[in-house]
């Protein structure tokens, strides 16, 4: 691309020809202006992202919302580049520290717009001209809303060396109508276009917030106190992606290692290192995007979040664009330089970035690649009441908030007081032992008989990682009913704090509740009893599993349920809520015993059971 004017003779010598007129409305050519930085351009790039967009290419991807561009790849900065003189950080007179659009020779450029994506098509767009190579002139086509011609204008320049850039112009077009697209094209050798812009037709509504140094869960700006049930966080810790209603592109999950940088707290510990955690990884995918699923949440979510805490290189952009209902683009933003050259496992460095959208978040889409990230969260549209109890203080029986139980429910509680797990019909536990009295056992303090702030004569429970406590309840062995409420104690967490999950399934297997429960313990781990804390859950409709995990060991105690004394919903044999083939499944199999579907209770499942279910039959 060699030039070979004088550069202080381009300013004088440019001239523009016009070819064509508009057909049909109002085409109106602006320029061309010299253009060194964006506070050249003529368009209002105030409130880039939400009224505007601009592409610099400068984190090496096209993130235009709605656009598609021809042909041309993203020019990397090199001695022959020519990108527009601030791009690199500094008005010096030179563009080859920039990137910039290089167009091959003798190839039209076109560049589309997507009125379903951007809600409208642009009525203002422009572009930045750096270099036309061996040629002269180029010549710019535009089209309307309908895709047909409305006009065309030819601008010659005179030749400069390469990476000047006195001789870069900004050209725009402006069409009252609606631009559906326009096209660049030169007569001999390649071009360098560079700041692709345009008005939005529809401002976007998403509100992002600013970049926050962030090391643990209590750092992200948004209400977390709903965790499980009216806000998701995805850490990643249990080795998958398992969020409902949300998929996501990225490359891995990434496990602890020496390179790893995970969000500092997953390992309970705030020590300005990240290697014990987990995290994800983009990737070389320019734009890694993360979908939404209304049908399965009940709604799009109107709060995201997520935590960029590491890259292959220092310096990096972050964009975020945001789509809403039906993938209309609701706003962008891109967050300056992040990432030092600290090494690769410091958390210091680490960010939370996000956005609320009062209408709905259906996609969101992060860029460029080689990204790690940590801590996706977003808030559930339609939760449902709290299910959760805890955590709280628990030194007794007396404690729980289940009492003693009520006329329609019966108390269970299991202490291990006996060395065995038999207190709760119907339930099979899985944990790693039972603990006997100790100096380093942790049971419930009044199980000695007196509450003295020490749980070393008690007994206990214990889970060894990777292991979890999970307990599966029986209808059969509980009067054809599943538990509808489920607590446990947690005692004990080891040295450090301890974050602890508990998951409820439903009679079918379907997740009823989710919920981790941050920052358990006190650091101390010889049988101290003020760190002992209640955690549980309801479900009206019954809960056939739950599973309790943590990122350490940990100590538990006085498991408990309440049991209803009868059907929550007469011929609900699974506990889903309804009475349907499932049920009749269940009936038919115990057919002629006294098992489960014995409706009536006159000790055999038979025909009038089977009229019972029917009559109930859910519509």
């Amino acid at each position: 691309m060699r030039k070979t004017c004088c550069i202080n003779q381009i300013a004088t010598a440019i001239t523009f020809v016009t070819s064509l007129t508009a057909v049909a409305h109002a085409t109106t050519f602006v320029g061309p202006t010299l253009y060194s930085s964006p506070s050249d351009s003529p368009l209002n790039l105030s409130s880039l992202g939400l009224t505007a967009v601009l592409e610099t290419f400068e984190d090496g991807v096209n993130n235009l919302p709605g656009t598609v561009l021809s042909v041309g790849a993203i020019n990397p900065p090199s001695a022959t580049t020519d990108s527009v003189d601030g791009d690199d950080g500094a008005v010096n007179g030179s563009g080859i520290g920039g990137h910039s659009w290089l167009v091959p020779a003798n190839q039209i450029f076109n560049v589309n717009f997507s009125s379903a994506t951007l809600g409208g098509l642009p009525t203002e767009v422009g572009f930045v001209v750096t270099s036309t190579g061996s040629n002269a002139s180029i010549t710019v086509t535009v089209l309307g809303p309908t895709g047909l011609f409305e006009g065309a204008q030819t601008f010659s320049f005179p030749a400069a060396p390469n990476g000047a850039v006195a001789d870069d112009f900004f050209i725009g077009i402006t069409l009252p109508e609606g631009i559906s697209g326009y096209a660049v094209s030169a007569l001999l050798g390649t071009m360098e276009v560079d700041h692709l812009q345009f008005a939005l037709p529809t401002a976007g509504t998403a509100a992002f917030q600013n970049a926050a140094q962030y090391f643990s869960a209590q750092d992200s700006p948004f209400d977390i106190s709903g965790i499980g049930y009216s806000y998701v966080l995805e850490d990643f810790e249990d080795g998958v992606s398992n969020t409902p209603g949300m998929s996501a592109d990225f490359t891995t999950i990434v496990n602890p290692s020496a390179v790893t940088d995970s969000v500092d707290g997953d390992d309970s510990v705030i020590d300005g290192a990240g290697t014990d955690g987990h995290s994800i990884y983009t990737g070389t995918n320019p734009i890694t995007s993360i979908t939404f699923d209304s049908g399965a949440l009940g709604g799009l979510p109107t709060i995201f979040g997520i935590v960029a805490t590491d890259s292959l290189s220092a310096n990096r952009r972050i964009t975020i664009s945001a789509f809403g209902p039906g993938g209309q683009f609701i706003g962008q933003r891109t967050y300056e330089p992040m990432f030092s050259n600290l090494p690769g496992t410091a958390t210091s460095e680490d960010r939370f970035i996000g956005l609320t959208a009062a209408g709905g978040i259906s996609r969101i889409e992060l860029s460029p690649g080689t990204i790690e990230y940590d801590h996706i969260q977003y808030n559930l549209p339609n939760p449902p009441e709290d299910p959760f109890l805890g955590p709280f203080p628990y030194f007794g029986a007396k404690d729980s908030p289940f009492g003693a139980g009520d006329d329609a429910r019966i108390l269970y509680l299991e202490d291990a007081e006996d060395g065995v797990f038999d207190a709760i019909p119907g339930t099979t536990a899985i944990f790693s032992q039972i603990v006997d009295p100790s100096s380093f056992t942790d049971s419930v303090d009044g199980d000695d008989g007196v509450i003295d702030g020490n749980g070393n004569a008690g007994h206990s429970m214990l889970v060894l990682l990777p292991g979890a406590f999970e307990a599966t309840f029986n209808p059969n062995e509980l009067n054809g009913v599943l538990p509808t409420a489920f607590g446990l104690v947690w005692t004990d967490g080891g040295v450090g704090v301890s974050n602890v999950t508990l998951e409820a399934l439903d009679g079918v297997g379907n997740i009823v509740g989710l919920k981790t429960f941050y920052s358990l313990g006190d650091n101390f781990s010889n049988g101290t009893t003020d760190e002992d804390r209640f955690i549980g859950i309801e479900h009206p409709r019954g809960l056939g599993k739950v599973r309790v995990t943590s990122n350490r060991a940990f100590e538990l105690d006085h498991v408990q349920v309440l049991v209803p004394t009868g059907p929550l919903v007469l011929g609900d044999l699974n506990g889903d809520g309804v009475v349907n083939g499932g049920d009749l499944g269940i009936l038919l199999l115990n057919w002629g015993t006294n098992g489960l579907g014995d409706l009536n209770q006159d000790g055999i499942v038979d025909g009038a059971d089977l009229g019972d279910l029917l009559n109930a039959w859910t519509v």
